[in-house]
Formats: structure tokens, C-alpha cells, sequence
């Protein structure tokens, strides 16, 4: 009999690790999710920072702005790119 209360055991507590994996997962999970949210929030930041005072963004993210104005001219040209493959 002690060596089925040892499997038992055993049993009850790869059951035990395999719960609480489950919920760190699940907390995991909610921590991925609020990071993005707070990214999103910061993005938001940005861009009316730089719609509303473009001077003090300039001046505190000169490089930053200009690699945003590059990958603006970017999708410009891939959408004028997509627009002659459909004939407009």
C-alpha cells in the first residue's frame, strides 16, 4: 500500500505544480496585456505631442521626428506603389 500513497502523492503534487503554472500563466498573461496598454498610452502621448507642439518635440526628439517623417514618405510611396498596380 505505500507505494500507491507515494504515487498518489506524487500524483497530487504534479497536479499542484501543473494548477499553479496554469495560473501564473494566466497572470502572465495580464501583465502582457497591461504593458500593452501602458505602450499604447505613450504612444497616444507622442503623437499629440508632436501634432500640438511639433517645435518642442523637434527640439527634444530631433532624430526620433526625423525617422518618423522618413517612414511616413515610406508608406506614401509603398501606397502610391499599390495604387499603379491597381490602375488608379
Amino acid at each position: 500500500m505505500a507505494f500507491f500513497d507515494k504515487v498518489k502523492e506524487v500524483g497530487s503534487k504534479g497536479l499542484d505544480m501543473a494548477k499553479d503554472a496554469g495560473e501564473t500563466a494566466k497572470y502572465k498573461i495580464q501583465i502582457s496585456s497591461t504593458e500593452d496598454d501602458i505602450k499604447k498610452v505613450f504612444i497616444e502621448m507622442g503623437k499629440k505631442l508632436l501634432e500640438e507642439h511639433a517645435d518642442v518635440a523637434q527640439e527634444l526628439f530631433g532624430e526620433e521626428v526625423a525617422k518618423i517623417n522618413e517612414l511616413k514618405e515610406k508608406i506614401a510611396g509603398l501606397q502610391a506603389a499599390i495604387d499603379a498596380v491597381k490602375g488608379k
